[in-house]
């Protein structure tokens, strides 16, 4: 056990821990967050993903514990205080699909064991 955490929770963690942070890195990378809740201008876009993991069995999840598939739902919100002149865009509603397809798609239909 890791910090009283099972190996394969402890691997879930990591997994879900490097989905996230690559989420959060893909934000960064692609809209001015400082100040984010004061920026006038947004754009959402949603995708899912499909993933299988299991806990390896482990007694404490009862039916849970071995494979199975699990899917998830990711929004990201584009902020900007100003338009793309010429559009009055935040940023192109395709380009910024792409950008969150193209993260998921590091962990989409991956089994994460």
């Amino acid at each position: 056990a890791i910090n009283g955490i099972s190996p394969p929770i402890a691997r879930m963690q990591q997994h879900l821990n490097s989905f996230f942070a690559s989420a959060l890195l893909l934000l960064f990378a692609t809209s001015d967050t400082s100040g984010a809740a004061r920026l006038p201008f947004t754009l959402g876009v949603r995708d899912s993903l499909m993933i299988a993991h299991s806990f390896h069995n482990h007694p404490s999840f009862g039916p849970a514990g071995g494979m199975h598939g699990a899917t998830y739902t990711c929004d990201v919100e584009f902020c900007s205080s100003n338009l793309v002149e010429g559009t009055n865009w935040v940023i192109d509603i395709g380009k910024a699909s792409d950008i969150l397809s193209a993260v998921l798609s590091e962990y989409n239909l991956k089994n994460l064991d």
